[in-house]
């Protein structure tokens, strides 16, 4: 009689010991692996920003050294407003000298970055596909550093698809 009650009061002590030890204690070690897991996963993807970031001030850097050697000309204006006009101005001389019909130019908000400013200047014009190539050689290779940002060329009528409708948003910079 005795050894059967031993063996039952050692089970029960070791159910009791399973549960009130064992179970919280496995409950607990879940949680912080889940806890180290999110953090892990938060601090990777703050890695990942970082790196990223890193990289973008080493394409900054890049660029304004490519700025330097190659001596591309800036708009140099201290005003934000006398530099939309020079812009505007130069713009309005490459489009005549392409042979483009304006129809509309329209400047947008000065847009800041860290080294540089932003003119974006929406063009709309009528013209043929050797002006707008005439267009875009003369930007790329005129005095002022201008990006074409986006470009949207339709045909006016499709029985003479000769004349097209252009509309070229470019963008003019000036240093900070």
């Amino acid at each position: 009689m005795r050894k059967p009650l031993i063996a039952l009061l050692f089970i029960l002590a070791a159910i009791l010991l399973y549960s009130v030890v064992f179970t919280p204690l496995n409950e607990w070690h879940d949680g912080v692996v889940e806890r180290l897991k999110v953090k892990s996963e938060t601090l990777g993807r703050y890695r990942s920003f970082l790196s990223s970031a890193s990289e973008t001030e080493e394409k900054i850097k890049t660029v304004n050294a490519e700025l330097k050697k190659n001596d591309i000309s800036l708009i140099d204006s201290a005003n934000d407003a006398i530099a939309v006009a020079k812009l505007n101005s130069y713009l309005q001389d490459v489009l005549e000298r392409s042979g483009m019909e304006v129809i509309s130019i329209k400047p947008y908000n000065v847009v800041k970055y860290k080294l540089f400013a932003g003119f974006p200047i929406q063009i709309t014009a009528t013209a043929d596909i050797k002006q707008v190539r005439d267009f875009l050689q003369e930007i790329s290779e005129g005095k002022y550093l201008v990006s074409v940002d986006t470009i949207n060329i339709r045909v006016i009528n499709f029985r003479k698809p000769d004349k097209l409708r252009v509309r070229v948003l470019v963008s003019g910079y000036r240093k900070i």
